[in-house]
């Protein structure tokens, strides 16, 4: 929930460090002069221009771009906005009496380590973090603010069977699953060569032969087009598609793209996914609405009583 979203997240690291920070009248400010200042204020808590710029330049991508300044300005605020949450989360954790044992730090290090392996894991914390130990200041901050959340949020979201049930029954039409047909496909560009290949197709040799002769990007599968219902292709597709019989190799298709020959290896029908398969689904998405929901609330709330304070012309 704390995850930033951000749509075009597009500067990188070499832009976000060349970039000056500017005073009140867009004067560059020297980094001397910001050293060891308070960026942010969150009643006692203080978030200094040093770990608004780390974080900054953590959550950047390693490719070099180009962005404009409304692009900047939103990652800035995204930033900023997370930093004020992640204080106020530290806080009330702290107020809970909450911790990280050593114990608990260590089993997420080295699930994580096990994850990305040795090599890729120094590499990555020693670019985005400095040292190891940077990173794990970060990690039990993380790991602390779950916790809160799993206390005041997340231990109190119960969707009972009943509920995912009632729920069921108003979306019903959401759970029939439309008939659907398995198809390879062969392209080619003329009608004169769809012909001959025609000819000599059978359902043993299609895929072969789409390997060897289709110009589209599914030749090299076999002309696999995979499992689509109603609606996932285009409609001269899917006329030729759902009126051929499964084992059957269709007529040849003129389009925009060329000439095509379709053969369909198998067909479902169109079916009602019971209760009882999409019940715990039903549960695990109710139950996340209502957490989200719930976290929007609380955060909204210790904003609305917290003193925050940012200077903006330090960041």
């Amino acid at each position: 929930m704390l995850r930033l979203k951000i749509k075009h997240l597009m500067v990188t690291v070499l832009l976000a460090l060349a970039l000056p920070i500017l005073g009140c009248d867009g004067t560059p400010v020297a980094p001397s002069e910001t050293k060891g200042k308070a960026a942010i204020t969150v009643d006692t808590r203080t978030i200094t221009v040093e770990e608004y710029n780390d974080a900054l330049n953590r959550l950047l991508p390693p490719e070099s771009e180009e962005v404009g300044s409304e692009e900047i300005a939103e990652l800035k605020k995204s930033i900023i906005a997370q930093l004020i949450e992640e204080a106020l989360l530290l806080d009330s954790a702290i107020k809970r009496g909450l911790t990280v044992t050593e114990s608990e730090l260590e089993v997420e290090v080295e699930y994580i380590q096990g994850t990305v392996g040795a090599e890729e894991f120094d590499s990555i914390v020693t670019k985005r973090y400095g040292s190891l130990e940077n990173w794990k200041d970060e990690l039990r901050r993380k790991l602390l603010i779950g916790k809160v959340i799993e206390q005041v949020i997340t231990s109190g979201v119960e969707i009972t069977e009943e509920t995912a049930q009632i729920y069921y029954d108003e979306h019903i039409s959401e759970y029939k699953v439309p008939e659907q047909v398995h198809a390879r496909m062969i392209l080619v560009d003329s009608e004169e060569e769809a012909r001959a290949i025609r000819k000599k197709l059978t359902p043993e040799n299609f895929a072969q032969t789409a390997k060897d002769v289709s110009i589209s990007p599914e030749g090299e599968r076999g002309g696999d087009l995979g499992f689509f219902g109603i609606g996932d292709m285009p409609e001269e597709f899917e006329e030729v598609a759902f009126t051929t019989r499964q084992g059957g190799i269709s007529r040849i298709l003129k389009t925009g793209y060329g000439y095509h020959i379709f053969f369909i290896e198998e067909r479902r029908k169109s079916i009602m996914l019971e209760f009882e398969t999409v019940k715990d689904d039903i549960i695990e998405e109710m139950s996340r609405e209502v957490a989200e929901r719930k976290f929007s609330e609380w955060i909204t709330t210790l904003k609305r009583n917290a003193d925050i304070r940012i200077k903006e012309q330090l960041l």
